[in-house]
């Protein structure tokens, strides 16, 4: 059994191992929750995204291997309505540059409501392209797709709200943009990181072990990234951030992120478990 976590992983792995079976822990987070710390306590092998997690697992072997990382990101080329969008706004990078900001799958509204609040403000400096979600209650991608409608023809150019950014855009998007700002989980820092991209992280200030907070700080630490706490999240505070942030020299350790973001995480998990 190879297990990457969660509440639900804990009575499969115990019923597992009550038949024997060889049971293999895969931790995806820079920190460790209590699933985790109880099936590590049986797992044969530990595979780990961060060598920081180690700390974690006293006594028992563990193995840096990196997270999985989806094939999409490394694209250069793609298709769809973001590509379209942002082919036209690659015309004026140089002079604007291009933001991408997203809450994650889900969207966030409080990071959607801080960019309606923003979007003047940006759009007078900066090109933007907002991953809402399609949250019911808060309807976020339409009042933003009305916001657009009330912009003044040169800024309408400069924003493109959409709900989803689909597999077959995300690499064209991430390797054509200058920033990116948003939720720190566990796969977008490892994307973040493999990539490199200049990025500022609003960290999920209620999750677990404030398990977010601490991926985004892997990647402060190596000079890539940014963190915006959501309590200090204001259109005022975003946009001074990414003023700063863009506008600043940075000192990225980019042998440093080579080695704590390797990019073969499954192909070394099958050799350990004997599997390749």
């Amino acid at each position: 059994v190879i297990s990457t976590g969660g509440f639900v992983s804990v009575p499969v792995c115990l019923v597992a191992k009550l038949f024997k079976a060889d049971i293999y822990l895969h931790e995806q987070t820079s920190t460790v929750g209590l699933s985790n710390k109880i099936v590590g306590k049986f797992s044969k092998k530990i595979f780990l995204a961060y060598n920081s997690s180690k700390k974690f697992f006293k006594n028992k072997e563990t193995i840096h291997v990196g997270n999985l990382v989806r094939e999409e990101v490394f694209q250069t080329k793609g298709s769809g309505k973001v590509v379209q969008a942002l082919k036209k706004m690659l015309v004026n990078q140089e002079e604007y540059p291009v933001i991408y900001i997203s809450g994650g799958s889900l969207g966030s509204h409080v990071i959607n409501d801080t960019v309606r609040c923003a979007l003047h403000n940006l759009l007078n400096k900066y090109q933007v392209i907002l991953q809402t979600g399609d949250n019911k209650i808060y309807n976020d991608y339409d009042k933003l797709v009305k916001e657009k409608i009330t912009l003044d023809e040169h800024l309408k150019e400069r924003f493109f709200p959409v709900k989803y950014v689909e597999s077959s855009e995300i690499g064209f998007l991430y390797n054509n943009i200058d920033l990116f700002v948003g939720r720190s989980g566990a796969n977008t820092v490892y994307e973040v990181g493999v990539l490199e991209l200049p990025s500022i992280f609003i960290p999920i200030p209620w999750v677990t072990h404030n398990e977010q907070f601490e991926n985004a700080k892997v990647l402060k630490d190596f000079g890539l990234s940014e963190i915006l706490p959501e309590g200090e999240l204001t259109p005022e505070n975003l946009v001074l951030k990414i003023d700063r942030y863009l506008q600043k020299e940075r000192d990225i350790n980019h042998s440093g992120l080579k080695k704590a973001f390797p990019l073969d995480a499954a192909k070394k998990i099958l050799m350990e478990i004997d599997m390749s």
